[in-house]
């Protein structure tokens, strides 16, 4: 988790931006013109086994975006912000 953790850290320095405050911006309790820093990186494909390293699936995304994608995942899904877990990795 330490290698995790550090790889984060330094790709989220490379993508400062919320990659989901502007297609969430018209979704209810979302609405805002305002695109915030990432904090997170939200797995758009899961965590399970080399998906956790493999930043192909990786978005950043600010604390805000990352709780409503987790609560709302098939929209999350319908807006290609996630996608299916591939439990085979």
């Amino acid at each position: 988790m330490r290698i995790y953790r550090t790889r984060v850290k330094a790709w989220l320095k490379d993508n400062p931006h919320c990659k989901a405050c502007a297609v969430l911006a018209d979704q209810p309790g979302m609405a805002t013109n305002v695109i915030r820093l990432a904090s997170e990186c939200h797995h758009m494909r899961g965590r399970n086994g080399k998906l956790l390293m493999d930043e192909r699936y990786w978005l950043p995304v600010c604390r805000k975006c990352h709780r409503f994608l987790t609560e709302h995942s098939k929209l999350a899904r319908e807006l290609g912000l996630s996608a299916d877990v591939d439990y085979r990795q």
